[in-house]
Formats: C-alpha cells, structure tokens, sequence
C-alpha cells in the first residue's frame, strides 16, 4: 500500500487534489486528444518557409504563462480544457511556477513539425530539466491544437523517438503504468501495452495485476497476470528508467532568448561507446582508410539538410577559418533518425565538421576534432 501510494503522488495529482477536483470515472485517466475552443482560437500558418515554430508556437506559449501568473489567485477563473492540467499543476508551485515550469519545441514523431510540449521540473534534476509532460501540443491544418494532457493523478514521459511513457492511479488500489505512440500526423496517441493493478470482483484486499492495450482500466477485456506485487512495480521501474528527461524554457525566461535556447542539441561521440542499438543508422563516409573511427551524431530534435563536411584551413588569416566542400548529405536526422559517420582525425586541425538547419531555420555548422585531454569527440561551432 505504501509504495501505491508514494508511486501515485505525482505533482498533477497532489495539485488537482488540492482544487478539490474529483475523478468519478477509470476512463478520466486516459490521454485526451480532443481539440478544444481554447486551441481552436490559436492559429498560425505551417509553411515550408516559416520554420521558426517559436513564432508559430507564441500565442499559445503566452497565453499559458498569462494562465500561470495571472489567475494563481483567483478562484473564480475556470480554465478551459486543454489548459485544466497546466492551470491547475501551476496553483501548486505557487510564486515557483513560472520558474518550475516550462516548454521546449521539439519533433518527437518525425513528421518535421515540432511539438510544443509543457513540462514540470523533475526534483531530482538541474533547474530547466523535467520529464513530466503536462500538456503537449502540435500544428496540423495550419492550426494548433491539443494531443494530449496529462490528468488527475497522471502523466507522461518521453522516450525514444515517437513513444511516451504512462503513469496513472485511479485510487489507492488501482495503479497503471505503459507505453503510448504518437501517430506520424501528431494527432493521436495509440496505446502499445497497458498495465494496472485493481482489486478483484468482490474483494476488499486482493489485488489483480492486467495486461491489454487499450488504455483502459477494465478488468473484463483484459489479462490477468500472474505476477507478485514486487514483479509488477519492477516492470514499472525498468520502463521508467528509459524515461528521458528534457531540457525546457521556464516560462519566465523571454521570447527572445527562448529562441535561442530552443534550437536543436546535437551530440557526438564514438559509436562503440554508445548505448543501444545503431545498426541500422544511415553511414556517411569520408576516410575508409585504417585510421577511420565510427562517430554517431544524434539530435534531440528532427533537423533538416544534415551535411559531412570537408574543412581546409583558410592560411591567410590569423583566426580559424575554413573553406568548406560536402562530401555527403541526408535530407534530416533526428531522435529515431541519427547518422554514423566515418572519418579520422589526423592532427589537431579539423578536418571534417557538419552543418544542419535546425529547428529555427538557422544554418549550424560545427568542425569535428578529438579533445586533446581525454580524446572525446568536440563539436566546435564555425562562425
């Protein structure tokens, strides 16, 4: 009982509890992927030219924070829909809100089109890092609408490429935790697998553990698992772990500079140092020679027009500059997409780099070199 209990007091549910807010219904925990009149009035145009989705995305991103900072103390306001989830986890945080609170824009369904998405700080991490998804939005139609938010005693969490981590209780006895998808086209989530503990019919102390994928708490037209107490919270603890946790834009930081904070991060490192499986990333080759090392480049984010570079020194200059040729390209990478590229590191100018746009429609280009204290793979940006 105890550990339902600790597992179920994430900061949605300690903060619509406090509004006195009651689930009545199961079938209240799931996601929601209603398009409400709040997001319906939101509308920007989505065109090839207009990649700058901090623009696309400002209406809706001010009228949040004007939600958190304005209406903290003001019991009669009586937020709209697709903001419930965002209102309400904002009354806990108290004049910590804006700060605790945040968004970061980022494609995680590889349809080139980031999604907003509203997070809280985790406890356990840095300032501006969370994992906890309280609401998340995307554009399609030239509209910006509502995928999903997280309810009462519930929330998301991001992994991998286009899937979500679930965590939900419906009361005390009646836990769920599983993995969602997000459809390419941003609009839906599809359950993947759905787990949750529930007393059995006409007990009052024996619990039944089940399986379906649905998403729903419904003992009838699912599983029943023959599994301990313990065996169920470790398959809980094992998928929570490939949780990530994200880096977000507080909401009391200004437009301006959450534009440049909100760009792609792009990382380097040895494949064979790398976790998980990259067999079947795109290759691009610049040295086949025996001195070539596999170097994986992942993003964060999905960035466009990914370039292999060949870097000479510019000699005429007193500062580091290069001409630059590509060897190679690929129309984007990003979190499900990443690239290895083969290349050596003969000396300690650089020889190679890369170049993208990223999530603003800025041209970024980095040189590739080995760091001379540990041997690392350094991104340096060129400017």
């Amino acid at each position: 009982m105890r550990r339902i209990l600790i597992a179920t007091l994430t900061a949605a549910a300690v903060l619509i509890s406090l509004c006195s807010c009651q689930v009545t219904d199961k079938q209240e925990m799931t996601s929601s992927v209603t398009e409400t009149e709040a997001t319906k009035s939101v509308t920007s145009t989505v065109t090839a030219e207009n990649t700058a989705y901090e623009d696309v995305y400002a209406e809706l991103i001010g009228l949040i924070r004007t939600v958190i900072s304005e209406h903290r103390e003001d019991n009669e306001y009586i937020p709209d829909d697709d903001l419930e989830a965002v209102y309400y986890t904002s009354l806990g945080y108290g004049d910590k809100a804006l700060s605790e609170m945040g968004y970061t824009i980022k494609d995680i369904n590889g349809d080139d089109v980031p999604e907003l998405l509203v997070i809280c700080r985790d406890s356990n991490e840095k300032a501006d890092k969370g994992s906890q998804i309280i609401a998340a939005y995307s554009c399609a139609n030239d509209e910006v609408s509502l995928i999903f938010s997280a309810y009462y005693r519930s929330s998301y969490r991001y992994m991998r490429g286009n899937k979500l981590y679930y965590s939900g209780s419906a009361s005390a006895f009646s836990h769920a935790f599983g993995t969602y998808e997000l459809s390419t086209d941003g609009k839906t989530l599809t359950c993947l697998d759905f787990y949750f503990s529930d007393l059995k019919d006409g007990s009052e102390s024996d619990t039944g553990y089940y399986r379906n994928n649905t998403g729903e708490f419904d003992t009838e037209n699912s599983r029943e698992l023959d599994i301990t107490d313990d065996e169920f919270w470790e398959m809980e603890e094992k998928l929570e772990k490939q949780a990530l946790a994200l880096e977000y834009i507080p909401f009391d930081v200004d437009t301006e500079t959450a534009k440049t904070a909100n760009s792609a991060r792009i990382t380097a490192q040895y494949l064979k140092d790398a976790q998980g499986d990259y067999s079947n990333a795109e290759r691009l080759e610049a040295d086949n020679s025996e001195y070539a090392v596999e170097v994986l480049i992942t993003s964060d984010s999905m960035v466009k027009n990914f370039k292999l570079l060949s870097l000479t020194l510019d000699e005429n200059t007193d500062s580091m500059r290069f001409s630059e040729s590509v060897i190679s390209s690929l129309e984007s990478i990003g979190p499900s997409s990443p690239v290895v590229l083969l290349v050596s590191f003969p000396g300690s100018v650089p020889q190679y780099g890369i170049s993208y746009t990223d999530t603003n429609g800025k041209t970024v280009e980095y040189s590739l070199s080995q760091s001379g204290e540990d041997g690392s793979i350094v991104l340096s940006e060129i400017s």
